[in-house]
């Protein structure tokens, strides 16, 4: 026999079990025990009925119903429903498929993976992540670990998480130091409940992975751009955490290159004043101003700006 367990439960009141048994084998049984129970009936389980299906033909589904005085002390109540517990009925595999159970008031974590949110100052990284509560229980308070390059790589943030709501995700944030750390793209693992203290009715969904850049960011700032007959004029600026190489910044028109002009090297936070002679004016159209405008992509965080 197969199981199928549906259960829509409302907090402190009554709710209905509805408990559906698939009859999968090639001959009729009769007076099949059906026990439904609050908690595991093997550990501490509380029995809330016990109901018997006079007949099942084969290929047959039945359905039983239970009313349920659901507690409102907040706390996980897996419903388990046992089928002819005693094994009275001769069946080709008794060892699982007479139990199913359902997890009506549970957490669920789910993680957001991390990002890059911006490079405050050189060598420093603020990474952002989400964590939404899927369940239909508060979590309380609970840990999240941050690894670096694999689930099981250096931990490079611990952080405490007082409660996430049912229904809510709550934004968490922190500062990483990329001192020590060379030019390049990290994967970092955000673990929620990393001490497995939150009672789950799933627990796969509680890592996330995500790409971290740790490199320079070239910015032509939009605001300095200024063409002015046949130059034109920009500030640029590196807004990432690690220092740029000289590269050349490019004027161009219609997908035509109207003119470059080579800057520094820069240090996150510093910036340099161009000018950038064109080979003709522009009365009428965009004029794109490009820093790093041949970069592969993994020089800086962004390209093409």
């Amino acid at each position: 026999m197969i199981l199928h367990l549906i259960l829509k439960p409302v907090p402190d009141a009554n709710s209905v079990i509805h408990a559906s048994i698939h009859l999968s084998g090639d001959f009729t049984v009769a007076d099949v025990e059906v026990k439904i129970y609050d908690g595991n009936p093997v550990v501490d389980g509380n029995l809330i009925d016990v109901q018997t299906i006079n007949q099942m033909l084969p290929g047959q589904t039945s359905t039983v119903s239970t009313l349920w005085n659901v507690p409102s002390n907040g706390q996980p109540h897996p419903i388990y429903v046992v089928i002819d517990s005693n094994n009275t009925i001769p069946e080709t595999d008794d060892t699982f498929n007479n139990t199913a159970y359902a997890m009506p008031f549970a957490v669920n974590l789910l993680v957001q993976k991390p990002v890059a949110i911006g490079y405050p100052t050189e060598n420093n990284v603020i990474v952002g992540f989400g964590i939404k509560n899927i369940g239909s229980m508060d979590s309380g308070s609970f840990t999240c670990e941050v690894r670096k390059d694999d689930k099981s790589g250096p931990v490079i943030c611990t952080t405490t998480v007082d409660n996430v709501s049912t229904g809510d995700t709550v934004d968490v944030q922190f500062q990483w130091d990329v001192t020590g750390e060379a030019d390049g793209v990290y994967d970092l693992f955000v673990i929620a409940d990393s001490e497995d203290v939150v009672e789950e009715s799933q627990e796969n969904d509680n890592a996330k992975t995500g790409q971290i850049p740790v490199l320079p960011d070239l910015q032509a700032e939009q605001w300095s751009a200024e063409v002015n007959g046949t130059v034109a004029s920009i500030s640029i600026r590196n807004v990432g955490a690690k220092p740029s190489d000289p590269n050349i910044v490019r004027v161009m028109y219609n997908a035509m290159n109207l003119g470059e002009n080579s800057i520094p090297a820069l240090n996150p936070g510093d910036s340099a004043d161009i000018d950038i002679s064109m080979s003709q004016t522009v009365d009428i159209g965009r004029v794109d101003i490009i820093a790093n405008p041949d970069s592969s992509g993994n020089d800086e965080v962004d390209i093409n700006q």
